[in-house]
């Protein structure tokens, strides 16, 4: 289970273990929403209160800037909740067990019904059934990208998001505008490995953004196509497979 303040050492048990470490938002959201469909219950246990928080998803923002959850009968769980700087909830979706540490809890009202809203939650830890291999992690995101090097005028830009499936996300300059079904041919993405990868990238919308520091930008979604093994890869970078091997344990790999 992810405890608030010990992070680290929670990484570190999890990386000894059969999971996946789901960091990409798109694909967050795509469990989510299964979740939210088949209206599994999540649960959490809050220590102080002595109860479980016993409840369903009712809504997945598609901006993956929050989640909300409906409020249960237990008003001190409900209330434990509320005050608790952070809340773990697990729960399962398609045979996997998921866990996600989600806050800034905060009382809210949608489709007339009083509810929970949470800050969308940054990782999700799947727990599979069956056996997966092992990847390193690879810490650097976002990915740079030439884009359109086939193009009158290639850009740069940064992938900021692969999801199973080859869809993702780019950030790039406002000046630039790209309209939906725009492909954009030979864009070379620099794998942190030293790598480039060489794919196509189709527009499927476009929105504009501000960035942290102030200034305008671009966000498309899209979708990757090129070398099924390449785009596997930079989905890796996103989605992280850490397994607990028997080479692993007698010192094979460190």
């Amino acid at each position: 289970m992810v405890e608030s303040g010990n992070s680290g050492k929670e990484w570190d048990r999890i990386a000894g273990t059969t999971q996946s470490l789901v960091r990409s938002r798109l694909e967050a959201t795509r469990i989510l929403g299964s979740i939210l469909r088949s209206r599994a219950p999540l649960v959490a246990y809050m220590e102080r209160a002595e109860h479980l928080f016993v409840s369903r998803l009712r809504h997945v923002d598609p901006d993956c800037r929050f989640i909300v959850l409906d409020y249960t009968n237990d008003k001190a769980a409900n209330a434990a909740v509320l005050a608790a700087p952070q809340v773990v909830f697990t729960g399962n979706n398609d045979g996997a067990h998921i866990e996600f540490a989600a806050t800034d809890a905060a009382e809210t009202v949608i489709d007339d019904v009083l509810a929970i809203r949470f800050a969308f939650p940054e990782v999700l830890v799947v727990q599979q059934r069956r056996a997966h291999r092992r990847i390193r992690v690879v810490p650097e995101v976002p990915l740079h990208c030439i884009a359109d090097t086939r193009g009158i005028m290639p850009f740069d830009a940064k992938i900021i998001d692969i999801s199973l499936g080859g869809l993702g996300a780019l950030i790039y300059d406002s000046g630039i505008n790209l309209e939906p079904g725009t492909v954009l041919r030979g864009c070379k993405i620099v794998h942190p490995r030293g790598t480039v990868v060489d794919v196509d990238i189709e527009i499927r919308y476009t929105v504009n953004i501000t960035l942290p520091d102030g200034s305008a930008a671009r966000r498309s979604g899209c979708a990757f196509t090129g070398v099924p093994g390449e785009i596997e890869d930079l989905i890796k970078v996103f989605i992280l497979d850490l397994e607990k091997s028997g080479d692993d344990r007698s010192g094979g790999a460190r």
